[in-house]
């Protein structure tokens, strides 16, 4: 069961104000974050441009170092220098791969507003590429995906 306010809504454009008040008394924690039209789904870009992608990448990192036989002395680094690392690409493995499938139109619009506000979007076109090459995973969960099975996906 959901706690009220663990899910927000972010809200944004002339009414967001008076929009998020109407949601005072629900579960959602609707937050307006501006008057600029857009603003809401940028932050949500922003967000994913995080999260999804640097699951995508400490995946395709493990896919690399399996590929060049480097896999175990990397996670030894891994430990003594960057401890979460491990376990990040664990649970991407579990978790995230899974719905990568459903991540990859995400990637593509991240990567084209990257690129109009004159970013690079090489970052997340990769990603898109790694969640493709994830879809076999499609939904399972039981057994969830492994970080070896994740990396022979990629890889292949």
């Amino acid at each position: 069961v959901k706690q009220a306010g663990t899910t927000r809504l972010y809200l944004s454009g002339a009414r967001a104000r008076e929009i998020a008040a109407l949601f005072s008394r629900s579960m959602l924690d609707a937050r307006a974050i501006g008057a600029l039209p857009g603003a809401a789904s940028a932050l949500k870009l922003a967000y994913a441009a995080w999260t999804k992608c640097t699951d995508a990448l400490v995946l395709a990192i493990r896919a690399f170092a399996d590929h060049e036989g480097v896999d175990e002395a990397l996670l030894d680094e891994w430990r003594l220098s960057q401890p979460a690392l491990e376990k990040k690409s664990d649970r991407a493995a579990a978790v995230a791969v899974p719905k990568a499938w459903r991540y990859v139109g995400e990637m593509i619009e991240i990567a084209e507003a990257f690129e109009a506000a004159g970013l690079p979007p090489g970052f997340h076109r990769a990603a898109a590429m790694i969640c493709e090459r994830l879809a076999v995973f499609k939904d399972r969960t039981d057994p969830a995906p492994t970080v070896g099975e994740t990396v022979q996906a990629i890889l292949s």
